[in-house]
């Protein structure tokens, strides 16, 4: 076991020249494009992180000029829903004002009309009266009557103008 745990110092030297060729070659063929392909990978990872940071950008500027326009379309939506209640108000209005305006015309021209008539219905009473009185006058002229005479002569005349006739 002591041969194990000496120092040999021509093993020492084919080991350390082993090291050296060994790490000398692993530089050469193997660190470099270890290296390489690190650097590279590093480089398409920072390439994606800024691709996906433009990414976001233009997504949130995107989003922004979306909101603006939603924000924008909801104001004239507004506007123009004002608007038309506006409108409509005033197309109300104006329909009661000319239903008004129709309604006291239609008023104005049946009091017209009543007038007319209870004016026409006057004159026919007043013809009536006169004819009446003048029936009545022409027979009281043509005789000359005592009360009995004149209450029979009252009844007939009566009687004749309930019947539609004319005295």
């Amino acid at each position: 076991m002591d041969g194990l745990l000496s120092i040999n110092p021509g093993l020492m030297v084919w080991t350390v020249v082993s090291f050296v060729v060994f790490f000398s070659l692993l530089t050469k063929f193997a660190w470099g494009p270890i290296m390489k392909a690190l650097e590279k990978r590093e480089q398409n990872i920072r390439e994606s992180i800024e691709s996906a940071e433009r990414a976001k950008k233009e997504g949130e500027k995107v989003l922004a000029e979306h909101q603006a326009a939603l924000q924008g379309a909801r104001e004239e939506t507004r506007k123009m829903i004002a608007d038309a209640k506006a409108i409509g108000e005033e197309e109300r209005a104006k329909i009661v004002e000319k239903a008004q305006a129709e309604g006291a015309a239609l008023l104005k021209r049946a009091k017209a009309e009543l007038r007319g008539e209870e004016a026409a219905a006057i004159q026919r009473v007043r013809e009536e009266a006169v004819d009446l009185a003048l029936g009545a006058a022409s027979r009281l002229l043509e005789r000359s009557l005592n009360e009995g005479d004149h209450r029979n002569m009252v009844e007939d005349f009566i009687k004749q103008v309930s019947a539609g006739k004319k005295p």
